[in-house]
């Protein structure tokens, strides 16, 4: 492989790739969330919908003993390598170990079905009936994620985001579409689902990367493998647990709804949880196109110009997040009463609250996994995520069985706040940097004082068409205020300012 190396405007860089992957994303989301809305609650019920995301959070789980933290590798250590000509074997050890991984975790996989599936046995038996699919499902994400980690370094994150947000779920779009207007009989919905969500990416994906780094097909030397090892092994073995923690972390709860409670809780839950992903649009673009350039200022000693990122990016994430957040609370009855089925869904309000409040306070707090990530310091970031992951496990046996499904939203809450506060502790009293600003602790206060202000309105003022008024005259508030205090970030701004 032939790589070459290019001098980046950091900063245009991050603004220009993660505004074009923030609009992917929302173009992604607009379209799923017209599927999940209309399309999924018209053709599946409430347990089948449990069951797809069940399915996704095995994958999920799956995804670090496959990659053995090749993409949080790739990012950390591609522009520091390039100065002496090991970026290729760096991406080149790492495809070749997810090949010889992937057939180890396959032989184990099949060998072992029975025991990983025990655990859904007396609530959810039908989820080993897809074990095929799931299997599948995982590779696909696997290699999705490597040549993402791939694209990023080389600052191109556009089209691998569109293959993963929006190719997948137009493609699924139009499937439902025909299946909804009875042009069409789809006999397994969660199967075509997650084949499309989790193959399809990355097929498409892959004919993008080899266009973007012309490899030749060819095996690491067995001197470029230790080459890389012995630069990158310290990191791994502390990233590899760190992502299954945050693996675990992310599907613990829907995991364990599934096994305690049943698909009918894990269905509504998984509604509240999409409508969450709204939230994490912007922090997810900023972090994939940031961390192999903040991984190059750490390498250079640069902590203003990582100190200048981490703020701009806590103040972006801070106001579009309080704008979705208050849209979305006082939007979502709108949302329940043109859902196919929308009253089954009606128990997932309170859970949009509290994980609401909770991504929008770790958004607050910036980006510090990524810098805990970036830095010498992940080991204290695997300590904070295995401490937070056994509280939430520990949280959610107690709370589960007694609280259901809000009981699963606390414990997640209390899990996502924690590890934001511990991880801005640990950057801080190591690097002394931190993501509060003056602006962004304004807009998270204007943002609850809105947040509560709905939940009031909701709860104790009728007002005519109340939905649809709180909807409309809550966010202006919101906009307004922050445009008469100076609290729109400069990258909105910028945006607006031809409008």
């Amino acid at each position: 492989m032939e790589f070459t190396r290019r001098k980046f405007d950091v900063m245009g860089i991050i603004q220009r790739q993660g505004l074009k992957s923030a609009v992917v994303r929302i173009i992604g989301i607009c379209i799923g969330a017209v599927t999940t809305i209309f399309f999924i609650p018209a053709l599946l019920s409430v347990e089948d919908i449990g069951l797809i995301d069940t399915m996704r959070r095995i994958i999920t789980l799956g995804l670090p003993l496959l990659v053995l933290g090749g993409p949080q590798a790739i990012r950390k250590y591609f522009d520091p390598l390039q100065s002496t000509n090991q970026s290729a074997p760096l991406i080149s050890t790492y495809l070749f170990a997810f090949i010889l991984t992937g057939t180890i975790i396959s032989l184990a996989y099949f060998m072992c079905i029975d025991f990983i599936y025990a655990i859904f046995q007396t609530k959810s038996p039908q989820i080993k009936e897809y074990h095929g699919v799931i299997y599948l499902g995982l590779m696909g994400f696997a290699l999705q994620n490597l040549l993402i980690a791939i694209s990023s370094v080389y600052r191109r994150t556009a089209v691998p985001d569109f293959a993963q947000n929006v190719l997948n779920r137009g493609v699924l779009f139009l499937l439902l579409m025909l299946a909804v207007c009875n042009f069409a009989n789809i006999k397994d919905v969660p199967r075509i689902y997650t084949l499309i969500f989790f193959v399809l990416p990355p097929i498409a994906t892959f004919i993008y990367v080899a266009g973007i780094i012309k490899p030749k097909i060819i095996w690491p030397s067995k001197k470029d493998i230790k080459s890389v090892l012995q630069k990158t092994w310290l990191y791994n073995i502390i990233q590899v647990p760190l992502s299954l923690s945050n693996s675990i972390l992310l599907t613990v709860d829907t995991i364990m709804l599934s096994a305690l409670a049943g698909l009918q809780s894990t269905g509504v839950y998984s509604i509240a949880l999409f409508m969450i992903a709204l939230l994490n649009i912007s922090k997810r673009s900023l972090t994939q196109i940031s961390l192999p350039i903040v991984s190059g200022q750490f390498a250079d000693g640069k902590l203003g110009d990582i100190a200048s990122t981490i703020k701009e990016a806590s103040k972006l994430m801070t106001f579009t997040t309080g704008l979705f957040l208050i849209a979305l609370v006082n939007g979502i009855e709108i949302l329940f009463a043109i859902m196919p089925n929308g009253e089954a869904f009606q128990n997932a309000r309170f859970i949009v609250y509290i994980l609401g409040i909770a991504t929008l306070t770790e958004h607050l707090f910036g980006l510090h996994q990524m810098l805990i990530d970036a830095s010498s310091k992940y080991l204290l970031g695997l300590i904070n995520f295995i401490s937070v992951l056994i509280l939430v496990i520990a949280l959610n046996f107690l709370f589960i069985p007694s609280y259901g499904i809000y009981g699963a939203a606390i414990s997640t809450a209390i899990g996502t706040i924690l590890r934001a506060g511990v991880n801005m502790l640990i950057i801080y009293r190591n690097t002394k940097l931190h993501a509060f600003t003056r602006q962004g602790l304004m807009t998270y206060t204007l943002a609850i004082l809105c947040i509560a202000m709905s939940y009031f309105l909701q709860e104790y003022v009728e007002l005519p068409h109340q939905s649809l008024m709180q909807c409309v005259i809550i966010p202006a508030f919101f906009i307004i205020v922050c445009g008469i205090a100076s609290l729109v970030p400069r990258q909105i701004r910028e945006i607006l300012k031809p409008i």
